[in-house]
């Protein structure tokens, strides 16, 4: 594997500070890019108010239910916080040492500016700028357990979705929830033979390398891959990230679980929001609108129609207004943060 040194031009590059980092992502096309994001999230919106799917006198109804939406946030916030957890198992792994404390302010200050301005930032990147500035010296494997956690994350969702459908074999009847099925089962198959390959191979082929050479990728491909392989190879590593996914997978159905008692949902089982609100939550992930607005709901629409409910889209909307009041309590970690620099 190629040393960090090698990265061409890497010892003249000067480090900016995160200041200097952060500035630089808002240039007018960030700007343009995230109110048109807004833009879009606010037509999904106005679309599925006029057909009815939200409705306000049902969101109201379930907020005069304050305690357990106070609750629902206290949760989410400890689940937060154990996140970081996951992460910092990682570096470790990898000899690098961050505080709990300091994971937990990176992921909340990444959300803060996740919200504010959508697809310019993400928790990866404000948990990656912090932990490099660091330690520089470990540039790779930061990057490296950044995206083994993300991995691991979606991997989760995955497994909570596909386990409920197979714990309910009557569901597979629908011709829609099998494809659910298969749609989950897919990505899972293909992380399981990635994993495989990564411990059978102990380099990435030739070919890959050849043609990265030509993009000037082939360094930092063949660094990347090491990274994977090092995980790949490491099961008591992986079992733990996993065991921290599940734990915070469990309590996120939960939180769903909860918010459905406010809207009335009593028709839907457990199981039920064990499969359709991970799977809902991951049609989140696509970067087309902040904190997944109108995405969610029509996708929440959608699978818990599956379950009989028509509150799918409402459900979405009261998890969405926790995850904005949470996410903007991110500015007080984001100046804390700034006012000790």
């Amino acid at each position: 594997m190629a040393d960090e040194q090698d990265l061409p031009g890497q010892q003249e590059q000067v480090e900016p500070s995160d200041a200097q980092a952060v500035k630089q992502q808002f240039s007018a096309k960030s700007i343009l890019s995230a109110l048109a994001k807004f833009a879009f999230a606010g037509l999904i919106l106005s679309w599925l108010y006029h057909k009815g799917a939200i409705q306000t006198d049902k969101l109201a109804a379930a907020l005069a239910h304050w305690p357990t939406f106070v609750f629902v946030c206290a949760i989410t916030l400890v689940c937060n916080y154990v996140q970081g957890f996951r992460w910092l198992s990682l570096l470790k792994a990898r000899g690098i040492e961050v505080s709990r404390w300091n994971a937990f302010q990176y992921l909340m200050e990444g959300k803060f500016f996740t919200l504010i301005v959508p697809g310019q930032f993400s928790e990866d990147f404000m948990r990656g700028l912090y932990a490099i500035r660091t330690h520089k010296e470990s540039r790779s494997k930061v990057i490296g357990s950044l995206l083994v956690d993300r991995a691991a994350g979606v991997f989760t969702m995955l497994t909570f979705g596909a386990t409920g459908l197979l714990a309910r074999p009557a569901l597979l009847s629908h011709q829609g929830l099998r494809g659910l099925l298969l749609a989950c089962s897919v990505p899972i198959g293909a992380t399981l033979a990635g994993i495989v390959f990564l411990r059978v191979v102990e380099r990435p082929p030739q070919f890959v390398l050849t043609l990265a050479a030509r993009l000037h990728l082939h360094i930092a491909i063949d660094r990347m891959y090491a990274e994977g392989r090092f995980y790949a190879t490491n099961f008591p590593v992986m079992l733990i990230a996993v065991a921290y996914t599940l734990v915070n997978q469990a309590a996120m159905v939960g939180c769903f679980y909860l918010l459905g008692t406010t809207l009335g949902m009593s028709s839907v089982g457990m199981l039920d929001y064990m499969v359709f609100a991970p799977c809902g939550m991951l049609a989140t992930i696509l970067p087309v609108a902040p904190v997944g607005l109108g995405v969610g709901q029509g996708a929440f629409l959608v699978l818990f129609r599956m379950a009989g409910s028509e509150q799918g889209a409402n459900l979405f909307s009261l998890y969405t207004l926790m995850a904005i009041l949470l996410n903007l309590s991110g500015a007080i970690f984001y100046l804390r943060s700034k006012g000790k620099n």
